[in-house]
């Protein structure tokens, strides 16, 4: 019976100790690649008085979303990784339409992204050569029911065209 028990003890330790291992390698892994740039995905909210940015929005009922601001697209024409996400707990429509700092054009909008839905990916709708583009990103905030808009927050991203961030 002692020789069952010790057994067993030594498999579930075994389990434990590659198990625990596992989840370093992971927890190593994540940190070495997607959290490499603390900058790289920012969490917007409405300003406030003493900031550009916040994650918490001075008014509770004010929407929150998520939007990179290192947009990267490997060609002109391909998709960059916009990683915008209006957040399930909102509850309003919203669009996100990115302008040229440079030449106040447009370049890039998104349409309606309802309360928990995200657009990871988009193309722009115009065509720009391959560099670094400074810009803004006009998140415009709309009622469900009557898609009239009830505001709109800005925030500084860039684009990356060709070139990695």
């Amino acid at each position: 019976m002692k020789q069952k028990l010790f057994s067993n003890m030594k498999r579930l330790t075994s389990a434990f100790a590659i198990s625990l291992l596992s989840v370093t390698l992971v927890v190593l892994v994540l940190c070495l690649t997607v959290f490499k740039d603390p900058q790289a995905v920012a969490v917007i909210g409405t300003p406030s008085e003493d900031s550009s940015q916040s994650s918490q929005p001075a008014d509770p009922d004010a929407p929150n979303f998520t939007l990179n601001s290192k947009i990267y697209f490997a060609r002109p024409d391909s998709s960059g990784n916009l990683l915008f996400t209006n957040p399930a707990e909102n509850s309003y429509k919203m669009s996100v339409n990115i302008i040229l700092q440079e030449t106040d054009k447009s370049v890039l909008f998104t349409g309606f992204v309802d309360p928990g839905e995200s657009q990871e990916k988009k193309k722009l709708n115009v065509e720009l050569a391959e560099g670094v583009y400074p810009c803004i990103a006009e998140i415009t905030v709309y009622d469900l029911n009557t898609f009239e808009p009830k505001g709109t927050t800005k925030a500084e991203v860039t684009l990356y065209i060709g070139q990695k961030p």
